[in-house]
């Protein structure tokens, strides 16, 4: 949900509608996800500071943490802009 709403939301362009497509394969022990968009050039990935949690944290504000979850748990994940088109390719080793 986090990578579909940063791709939706932080690239929004008026004279276009937005498409945002979703991919799934399998290739060989590895589950490769791409979420592709027509919405504009935003890396979710980029300059961002990962957030981390302490144990004693108990006012946390929103924003980065999904970015980080999805990060913590894919083995690979990449962003490219192509075509007019935000790529992001998310790759999760399953065996």
């Amino acid at each position: 949900e986090r990578i579909m709403s940063h791709s939706k939301l932080k690239s929004r362009r008026k004279e276009y509608e937005q498409v945002l497509s979703i991919e799934f394969s399998i290739k060989d022990d590895e589950l490769i996800i791409k979420v592709i968009s027509n919405g504009g050039n935003y890396n979710p990935f980029g300059k961002h500071k990962d957030k981390y949690l302490k144990s004693d944290d108990t006012d946390i504000a929103a924003g980065g943490f999904g970015i980080k979850i999805v990060k913590d748990l894919m083995n690979s994940y990449s962003y490219e802009y192509k075509d007019n088109h935000s790529i992001i390719k998310l790759s999760k080793k399953i065996k």
